[in-house]
């Protein structure tokens, strides 16, 4: 094999790790490397495979991707097989045409590095975004409170917090949906609820779940009234069809934060949201409670009045009035109603 070859070979090889390793990947830039190495050494066809795990493997519930195929490889020239530390199986096959010559050991070896290169990038590819669907999702595949944080960064760090809708919300009677439909129907509606919202929030905000029927998430002000709407009742379909459905609705705690706003830690938007959830969830009928500072100054004095409490027993401050019941025929007493009542400086204290 001559000096030409040698130089070909080592220029491929740069230009795959700098496609490999540098951000942000050139797919397209890629694709034209891939068919130039396969031109070079008259290749007619490379493939690769991605599985979570051996078992995955047996059962090709994997993905897989072809970059180059002229439509002729007919013979299976080289094959690496790479499982990694995580279990997760990466294939790489080359094929050739089926008259193609024998390969030289040097060339097979050219060729094994360039292909361990390519699987080690989608193996590392595919495993960052497990990864990420592990770390910022939950089971079921919503979105979850770290997914929240991280979006809350980005857009605290770029300065574009200021002016948005942040919300905590429960679905209204959800409960009664799974009883009426059925728990797997009731896992439908609320993901295409979820749908629902996510659809009209867009692009530029986020809805994650906390758990069970409750999430929170956060939108631009110009989206306000489409996602009010869904808050306040949408029919959702259970069904392929979309003829069955019900009626959801939530109950919601909406912070809509000022212009500028910049967070200190998360619980400058959380814990609004959540006040104000908690205020919609106790509504008779799903509502949408605006968060502000009363709410704040409300929790604080019940926080005042259980830190108090404490104190007050220890001291003997509560005292037992009792108040007759008297029968309305006879005039006379025939029992008693026990009252508790806190005394603070000699005189009745309503915290």
């Amino acid at each position: 094999m001559g000096d030409s070859r040698q130089e070909k070979y080592i220029s491929f090889l740069e230009r795959l790790v700098r496609f490999t390793h540098f951000e942000p990947f050139d797919h397209e830039s890629y694709k034209v490397l891939i068919r130039e190495i396969c031109e070079e050494y008259h290749l007619a066809k490379g493939s690769s495979e991605f599985y979570r795990s051996p078992l995955f493997e047996r059962r090709k519930d994997g993905e897989y991707f072809c970059d180059f195929d002229n439509g002729k490889g007919e013979k299976e020239l080289h094959k690496v097989r790479i499982c990694s530390a995580t279990k997760a199986v990466v294939i790489g096959t080359l094929y050739v045409e089926a008259d193609d010559e024998e390969r030289s050991q040097e060339e097979i070896s050219q060729l094994d590095v360039m292909l361990r290169v390519i699987l080690g990038f989608i193996a590392r590819k595919r495993l960052i975004r497990k990864l990420e669907e592990y770390g910022f999702s939950d089971m079921s595949g919503y979105l979850n409170f770290r997914a929240f944080a991280r979006y809350l960064d980005i857009t605290n760090l770029e300065n574009k917090l200021g002016g948005k809708v942040a919300f905590q919300m429960d679905i209204h009677n959800f409960t009664m949906v799974n009883q009426e439909i059925g728990r797997e129907n009731a896992d439908i509606v609320l993901r295409n609820y979820y749908n629902l919202l996510k659809a009209a929030i867009g692009e530029t905000g986020i809805i994650i779940r906390l758990g069970g029927d409750k999430f929170a998430g956060m939108f631009d002000r110009r989206v306000k009234r489409q996602v009010f709407d869904i808050f306040n009742g949408a029919p959702v379909p259970y069904d392929e069809t979309g003829v069955k459905r019900v009626s959801v609705s939530a109950a919601a705690g909406v912070y809509m934060l000022p212009d500028p706003f910049m967070m200190q830690v998360y619980g400058d938007v959380m814990d609004k949201i959540l006040m104000a959830g908690n205020t919609a969830k106790r509504q008779t009928h799903g509502a949408i409670v605006i968060y502000d500072d009363k709410m704040k100054q409300e929790k604080n004095h019940i926080k005042k009045v259980q830190s108090d409490f404490k104190s007050a027993l220890a001291a003997e401050e509560f005292a037992v009035f009792y108040q007759p019941k008297v029968d309305v025929e006879t005039r006379e007493i025939v029992g008693s109603e026990a009252l508790c009542r806190w005394i603070w400086n000699s005189s009745l204290f309503w915290k």
